[in-house]
């Protein structure tokens, strides 16, 4: 069944990519993708995803030449240009390759499964924010900076997860980190769901998947069971405060827990205060206010940073990162 969700899922995001070009009949494809695009535990040359959406395109009536960069064990950060790995290498050389055929060159990614508990948290790793060195899988942010101060890692290790995750696979590794001694600084992103995959509930919410209301699990309470003892609740709309928390713990010399904890505004659907816009008069251009990330804002034709008011929810961020007074409500 999950080969041919994953097959339906994939065929359907190629076919509409390839409709514009629908006629000339040509495509060319590069996948890119972890284990399941290269086809691991099934014969990848005649069963793999990309196999079968060439067969399918090709039973369409279209000419297509597939190049499938499937590699097993990868995750998002493997691709990124600015690490120039042998995996985004070898990327770039299939596409290299296919570009010198007719047709259109189409590119697809399905990756995720390998990424840190596929939450909003891995996108970190982009920038503007370029703040995850390390991803494996779910649960993974708490055991493997575990692991790396153990080793003699010598700068200080943070570990990240999301509040769904901490429940799901980092209460253990939590627990290892205060049995064996360690000294790191373990954080929570908690905005009370679980997000990227879809708002699903969790033992935190206090509502089943039912719907049905229930005992809702205190991550505090839960760490404070496990031994920990330092522990710190934060606003990550507060920035001043939330980067003082942080310094402070992650100069302790014992372990810690961070809980930043703010709803996920996607699933409460509603702004979190006022519009912001940018007083031209004031800005000076120093674009500080693009390094929170935010998709409300960008650079217009004039080079300067403006904010889309349809996407800006109010948050304040930018304000407390502008220095030039330049941004208001």
């Amino acid at each position: 069944i999950m080969k041919r969700i994953t097959l339906f899922a994939v065929s359907f995001f190629m076919v509409m990519a390839v409709s514009a070009e629908s006629s000339k009949r040509k495509v060319n494809i590069v996948f890119i993708g972890n284990s399941i695009t290269y086809g691991a535990e099934i014969n990848h040359q005649t069963e793999a995803p990309p196999v079968r959406v060439g067969e399918q395109l090709t039973a369409e009536g279209y000419e297509v030449n597939i190049r499938n960069c499937g590699v097993s064990g990868s995750t998002t950060v493997d691709w990124l240009p600015e690490r120039n790995s042998r995996i985004f290498q070898y990327m770039i050389g299939a596409a290299d390759e296919l570009a010198q055929k007719d047709g259109a060159l189409v590119f697809t990614m399905m990756l995720g499964t390998n990424d840190s508990a596929i939450g909003c948290y891995s996108l970190g790793a982009f920038p503007p924010l370029s703040r995850t060195d390390t991803i494996l899988c779910m649960g993974a942010g708490f055991s493997m900076a575990h692991g790396m101060q153990k080793a003699g890692e010598k700068k200080p290790v943070v570990g990240i997860v999301g509040d769904s995750t901490f429940f799901h696979s980092g209460i253990t590794a939590l627990l290892d980190v205060v049995y064996n001694k360690g000294n790191v600084t373990l954080v929570v992103v908690d905005n009370r769901i679980t997000a990227m995959t879809g708002h699903q509930e969790h033992p935190g919410t206090g509502v089943t998947l039912l719907g049905e209301e229930t005992k809702a699990a205190s991550i505090e309470a839960v760490a404070r069971a496990c031994g920990m003892e330092r522990i710190r609740v934060v606003n990550p709309y507060d920035q001043a405060a939330t980067v003082a928390a942080l310094k402070e713990e992650i100069e302790a010399d014992e372990p810690s827990l961070v809980i930043s904890r703010a709803p996920c505004p996607l699933h409460i659907r509603k702004p979190l205060g006022a519009t912001r816009k940018i007083d031209a008069a004031k800005c000076v251009g120093c674009k500080a206010c693009l390094k929170c990330g935010c998709p409300a804002i960008a650079i217009g034709p004039d080079g300067r940073p403006f904010i889309d008011p349809v996407q800006c929810n109010g948050c304040g961020l930018c304000d407390q990162l502008c220095r030039c007074g330049a941004i208001k409500a």
